[in-house]
């Protein structure tokens, strides 16, 4: 993965784990648990490493 991917993957972790719960928890008074925030950020990196490998590759 490229090094744009690895810091966009990681702020994006941080958002994931730490505030979206707390949004979620003010707005609905639920908050996703552990596990739900762990598949998510999983499918993110996943995303992410994808991505980067479809545009990294020469035309």
């Amino acid at each position: 993965m490229t090094t744009r991917a690895v810091v966009f993957a990681a702020v994006a972790t941080g958002i994931l784990v730490f505030v979206v719960p707390y949004v979620a928890w003010g707005l609905f008074g639920v908050a996703p648990n552990g596990t739900e925030t762990l598949i998510v950020v999983v499918l993110l990196w996943v995303a992410v490493w994808t991505v980067s490998r479809t545009r990294s590759q020469p035309r």
